[in-house]
């Protein structure tokens, strides 16, 4: 039996990618680890994370706002997601700083499902 990994994708859409990797073992048992991938559409960067919604949250800060997560990783939130909206502050707490949806929802005290809301809303 391999133990190499097969990679497939299913589109989201343009810059928002899901990457499916499976294989087997050498005992033989199927094992399947999904991660996400973003992509940057106009300077073909590419983002991997194991959360799609933190997948999501870096196309919306490359699509909307211009950010490069890997640039914005300090703990101190730009103006522009500031002034925004929560959905933005969310966005950037999730893409930019890497924070779970559980630390998101203890640091805003705001629910899993207004996390998840709040997302949605920013892909519109």
């Amino acid at each position: 039996m391999s133990n190499e990994w097969r990679e497939g994708y299913e589109l989201i859409s343009t810059a928002k990618i899901r990457t499916v990797l499976e294989g087997k073992k050498p005992d033989g048992v199927l094992t399947e680890k999904i991660r996400y991938r973003t992509i940057d559409r106009d300077t073909g960067k590419e983002y991997i994370s194991e959360s799609r919604v933190q997948a999501l949250a870096v196309g919306i800060l490359i699509e909307n706002y211009g950010i490069d997560p890997e640039e914005h990783n300090s703990d101190c939130i730009p103006i522009e997601i500031v002034t925004d909206s929560n959905p933005a502050i969310v966005a950037y707490l999730l893409g930019a700083l890497g924070y779970s949806r559980r630390d998101v929802c203890q640091i805003l005290d705001i629910s899993n499902q207004t996390v998840a809301k709040y997302i949605a809303r920013m892909r519109r």
